[in-house]
């Protein structure tokens, strides 16, 4: 598991060219719809994060956030727990994401 500055994690996704890379977002529903890293999935943190993600491929590379740091450490541990390899955190969370001034997504709504 390796912790990264929100710099040093927007240039691990730049340098993703693969399909076996993903930003895994372990925040609640509404933080996330509130703005998310663009390409992120969804996977809150909770009683059946574990059983949710049995089916992820555990040699694919990982960035995992989510609000500060905290539920993402705990994330990261249970997965490196569960054998996943490539493990990546992002120091902070989206706080030091949006400090830095990097993108974020929100849905869009449609009628």
């Amino acid at each position: 598991m390796r912790d990264l500055t929100a710099s040093e994690a927007q240039n691990l996704i730049k340098q993703q060219n693969n399909q076996n890379f993903y930003i895994l977002d372990v925040r609640t529903l509404d933080e996330f719809n509130k703005g998310h890293i663009p390409g992120a999935i969804l996977e809150t943190y909770g009683p059946d994060f574990q059983s949710n993600i049995q089916t992820f491929n555990k040699n694919a590379v990982y960035l995992i956030y989510c609000h500060s740091g905290a539920r993402s450490m705990n994330a990261a541990r249970e997965m490196s727990q569960l054998g996943f390899k490539n493990l990546n955190m992002l120091s902070g969370g989206i706080i030091a994401w949006n400090i830095e001034g990097l993108p974020v997504s929100t849905p869009t709504v449609t009628d």
